[in-house]
């Protein structure tokens, strides 16, 4: 699995936030408009539980990390027909070691990504 997450979406519920985490001094998405995330091993790790470990990418910088997923739900999607899966995904790091380091240690270095999706096999054409 490979997900790229561009960085116009980035929310932190300030308009003014918003612009200064896009800047250069946090993720400088003018230069760098995307993170992404590779997985490269998929563990069990309980009932309805994952193990996904992979590879992020922030700034051009990668690093291992492993993200703990809660699966919610697995079925055809009652409006689009289409097998799908829900989850929620978390993770731990560190924002200097991808160059998001402004203000650190004053503003916690370390992070936790909260991420929920769903995501759908593509109907067949």
């Amino acid at each position: 699995m490979q997900v790229t997450l561009p960085l116009s979406g980035l929310n932190g519920f300030s308009a003014k936030f918003n612009e200064h985490l896009r800047s250069g001094d946090f993720f400088d998405a003018a230069t760098f408009p995307s993170a992404t995330f590779k997985s490269t091993k998929v563990e069990a790790a309980g009932e309805g539980k994952l193990k996904v470990t992979g590879d992020l990418t922030i700034k051009d910088v990668t690093r291992p990390v492993v993200l703990d997923v809660t699966l919610n739900k697995a079925g055809e999607h009652p409006m689009k027909k289409v097998p799908t899966i829900g989850f929620d995904a978390t993770a731990t790091i560190s924002r200097t070691e991808f160059g998001v380091g402004k203000f650190a240690p004053a503003v916690s270095d370390e992070v936790t990504l909260h991420i929920t999706t769903e995501a759908s096999v593509p109907k067949a054409q």
